[in-house]
């Protein structure tokens, strides 16, 4: 007889900010007893998921102001008074709706972006009781060089991270930069210390492309293509002046993330040289995705990439006989064996055979590549019955490295041709009755990857098609209303 482990389940046990002296002292003990029996009882406590204060952004209530008794009657100071508490009233109701729709739209990148990916760190570990004790860091919180270390580099680069940023109270900058908008924001801690945002016209409506993209095949010299130069001009400006008034802050900081398409990577690097170099290696690039940078969302991509788990994984043992040796420990060996990213190639062997694993269908070949006549013709030939084929048809298939289906892949297709991934999107939908609520491996549903309206338009038109009954057009697909 053959004894091999197999993960069968994970249960976290407790929760917590990474710089804090919780995950300091759980690091340490990762780093020292990577294989430990039990752990201190001391350790065994829960600790609640950073709630981010942004009490730096409210503002104070107005005061009533008051009025001299001489120049108002008694019943005239009574109705100034009920009129001021009224105003008074109303304000605070508008300050309390702001903040929970501000709050629910965290809420919801936080669903959105769900955990990330993670590195698994061994506290831990008795075969004979069936349980693994692990703690889960962000792997983000590393630079790609560290990442591909050995695992004792690993856990000591997260444990040297955290002390130094807790012991010296540096401060965690968050930069979110797209083509007319910009959000940053400096944390130390749980606190947020300074935020801010800028909005600028710098995309045609409908074109979906921005000036400086436009003017690299052509230079037009309409009005609105001039404005929309001087739009980007003032967001270098905006960014800029930012982390000048920063400059404390950026100085004493621990890690940068930020997240900037690479159109605009060196605009970036070239004015903030003297603060942020492009060889900083405070540096990390944010992994998640969101539609649009704002307050809102520094708060959630701070919360979740610095936010640790304790986690308790049972072990099931089982017996495996000697005739099948040949069989079964070869399909345990792909969970339990270490990968060793040794090199930049193992990596991209890695990720192809990943994608052997789980192969493109026509379906999902077509909807990338924008091929909307070959599209339909393979959901006409597949919807119908006698088809030999038709029992192994799934429109909703994951695959690729993401798990996505056909409707994810025509959706995505909307950064090259917006008008041929709205009507590949329609066909999925409308003719073939794809599921738009059906998530990636990145936790997104087909809508998220919808980078222009007229593909945001074609979930919406098909949403009011099919009907409300269809699937969960809200909770799951987060379509907007239908059109």
């Amino acid at each position: 007889m053959k004894t091999s482990c197999r993960t069968i389940m994970t249960e976290t046990e407790a929760t917590f900010p990474f710089l804090s002296n919780q995950c300091v002292e759980y690091l340490a003990l990762a780093l020292r007893k990577a294989e430990l029996d039990t752990v201190d009882d001391d350790f065994r406590r829960f600790y609640e998921a950073p709630q981010v204060d942004d009490s730096s952004s409210s503002s104070s209530e107005s005061e009533t102001p008051s009025s001299g008794e001489e120049s108002l009657t008694a019943g005239e100071d009574d109705k100034a008074l009920t009129t001021n508490n009224n105003e008074n009233q109303e304000k605070r109701q508008d300050r309390r709706t702001k903040s929970h729709a501000q709050s629910k739209e965290k809420e919801t990148l936080i669903r959105q972006f769900g955990r990330p990916q993670m590195t698994e760190l061994l506290l831990s570990n008795d075969v004979d009781l069936g349980c693994e004790r692990i703690i889960e860091v962000p792997s983000a919180l590393l630079s790609k060089e560290q990442r591909l270390s050995d695992s004792r580099t690993i856990c000591q680069s997260y444990y040297d991270l955290a002390l130094d940023m807790t012991e010296h109270k540096k401060t965690t900058i968050v930069i979110l930069l797209r083509s007319g908008r910009f959000a940053g924001a400096v944390f130390a801690g749980n606190k947020n210390l300074h935020h801010t945002t800028s909005t600028r016209y710098t995309v045609r409506k409908g074109q979906g492309k921005a000036q400086s993209s436009q003017d690299q095949k052509r230079r037009p010299k309409s009005a609105g293509s001039q404005l929309r130069r001087a739009g980007e001009e003032a967001l270098r400006k905006d960014v800029v002046k930012a982390l000048q008034d920063w400059r404390e802050h950026v100085n004493n900081a621990g890690l940068i993330l930020l997240s900037c398409p690479k159109s605009m990577l060196k605009d970036f690097f070239d004015d903030n040289a003297d603060l942020i170099p492009r060889s900083d290696a405070r540096i990390r690039k944010i992994p998640l995705d969101f539609s649009r940078p704002t307050y809102q969302a520094t708060l959630a991509i701070y919360q979740v990439l610095l936010t640790v788990y304790v986690c308790n994984r049972a072990i099931s043992t089982n017996l495996v006989p000697k005739d099948q040796e040949d069989v079964v420990p070869t399909e345990v060996s792909t969970v339990t064996k270490e990968i060793k990213p040794e090199s930049s190639g193992n990596l991209s062997q890695q990720k192809k055979s990943n994608d052997d694993l789980i192969p493109l269908t026509p379906l999902h070949k077509f909807a990338a590549e924008g091929k909307i006549s070959e599209l339909v013709q393979i959901i006409e030939v597949y919807k119908n019955e006698t088809c030999a084929n038709a029992i192994d048809f799934d429109i909703n298939q994951q695959a690729g490295p993401d798990f996505m289906t056909p409707l994810h892949y025509a959706a995505d297709f909307s950064t090259i041709d917006p008008t041929v991934a709205a009507s590949c999107v329609t066909a999925l939908l409308i003719e073939g009755h794809a599921d738009p609520s059906v998530i990636d491996a990145r936790h997104r549903p087909a809508y998220f990857l919808s980078c222009h309206d007229k593909v945001r338009d074609a979930f919406r038109i098909a949403r009011a098609t099919l009907g409300e009954s269809y699937c969960d057009w809200d909770g799951l697909a987060k379509v907007g209303p239908p059109l």
